[in-house]
């Protein structure tokens, strides 16, 4: 039964990942038929800047109330929590709102005016994201669909729009970003767990507020990373043209992926011992959907002018070298996800790893696009990924044989035992 469960979960979280990396991918190449390519790059960036703010904001809370959650159910420090973390997402709102306008003014670019209604996404896309992830938690996978579908959908529908009536696609696309975010709030918000439905934060309810950094860092450090495009296009905005799409595409190829790490994090969570031989197996099977996807992708990518228009014809080479780091971020991903569930000594060497080998991309990449090309910063951006994967990888196996030692790790807290979660390895 629990194996049926646990398939069934899999099933909803894989399809509803699919569904939103092909609205995303649909979103991808919208914009890139209504933009210039240096125009798409800053497009990009900027989207790339938006999904910064979300991780560098949260602190790791979210990924902390999931794991709380997953050891016991009724933690009554998760309102707090909750509290805590949602005074962190209006923040990020307000300031986007006043920096978007203060650009604006000082710099008399539309650019930044047009994304003014990012603010809005923010504060409910974030929310959103959060209830996700208690959804998951309580095997309710099947929540997400309704939710990408809310959250992604009017975005794809409103640039078609755009497009065939040559409306202004920036605006259209903030507007509908915002819009998407506040459908799927509304549709959600009935089977929201009581505590998490207020869109303000309020008085703070009583309880212990601890933050966990590992988890914070190794968002940050996926989020620096995501930043390439960005560093890019500051070297060179031609170079940057050329790159920035491929990157995007490659991007929702890892949703599916997701799938399976969200679903696993609670389950590995509550595991004695992970054994290498299981800990080799999910991880290889775990990324045979990323690597389908990729292969697939690098085949068809010379189509990819008659997509999006023949200026993008030097990014197909760029296209297929990124498509193999796709299946190497898939593969550490699930590595991540085994180490940040077994103890807090790995939980934060995955942070600062992520964080040191974020740092070595950007500038590695920037080297590249200034003494190269998009293809150069490709190879650098595939090759770095790597170095960093193999050294999580050695970590992982690291903790399975201390496991494997020591007779496993220690039993997740039940509902008398005390409510931190368990640091066996310290």
């Amino acid at each position: 039964m629990a194996g049926r469960g646990f398939l069934r979960q899999l099933g909803w979280s894989f399809t509803s990942k699919v569904v939103s990396a092909v609205l995303q991918l649909a979103v991808i190449v919208l914009l890139a038929r209504g933009l210039e390519p240096h125009r798409f790059a800053g497009v990009a960036s900027a989207n790339v800047v938006m999904l910064a703010v979300v991780a560098l904001n949260g602190f790791g809370l979210v990924r902390q109330v999931q794991y709380r959650r997953s050891v016991e159910r009724e933690d009554p420090s998760l309102p707090a929590i909750f509290a805590v973390w949602q005074r962190f997402t209006l923040a990020s709102a307000v300031l986007w709102l006043l920096g978007t306008l203060v650009l604006w003014a000082a710099t008399g670019d539309g650019l930044f005016l047009r994304l003014t209604p990012v603010a809005v996404w923010l504060l409910f896309e974030q929310l959103t994201t959060l209830w996700n992830a208690v959804s998951l938690v309580d095997d309710r996978a099947q929540d997400l669909m309704s939710s990408y579908l809310w959250r992604r959908g009017p975005v794809v529908v409103a640039l078609a729009v755009a497009l065939a009536a040559d409306l202004d696609v920036v605006w259209t696309w903030s507007l509908s970003l915002a819009a998407g975010s506040v459908l799927a709030y509304l549709t959600g918000l009935p089977r929201a767990v009581p505590w998490s439905r207020r869109v303000f934060p309020g008085r703070r309810p009583a309880g212990e507020v601890r933050f966990d950094f590992g988890f914070w860092w190794t968002e940050v450090g996926a989020t620096l990373r995501d930043l390439d495009v960005a560093v890019i296009t500051l070297v060179s905005a031609t170079t940057g043209g050329v790159y920035a799409l491929p990157a995007r595409l490659v991007r929702p190829m890892n949703l599916v992926t997701v799938a399976a790490t969200s679903v696993a994090f609670p389950r590995i969570a509550r595991l004695r011992t992970v054994t290498q031989r299981q800990l080799l197996l999910g991880c290889l099977l775990g990324s045979v959907p990323v690597a389908l996807t990729a292969g697939v992708t690098a085949i068809a990518a010379g189509l990819l002018p008659r997509l999006v228009g023949d200026e993008y014809s030097d990014a197909v080479p760029v296209l297929r070298v990124l498509c193999v780091a796709a299946v190497v971020v898939g593969f550490g991903a699930l590595v991540v996800t085994f180490l940040q569930a077994r103890s807090r000594a790995a939980n934060r060497f995955t942070g600062r790893l992520s964080i040191a080998m974020a740092v070595v991309q950007l500038v590695g990449a920037a080297v590249a696009a200034s003494v190269g090309n998009a293809l150069t910063a490709a190879w650098v951006v595939t090759l770095v990924t790597a170095a960093g994967v193999a050294i999580l990888y050695a970590r992982a196996a690291h903790e399975c044989r201390l496991e494997a030692l020591s007779g496993g790790r220690s039993a997740p807290p039940g509902p008398a035992q005390p409510r931190t979660p368990p640091d066996p390895s310290e």
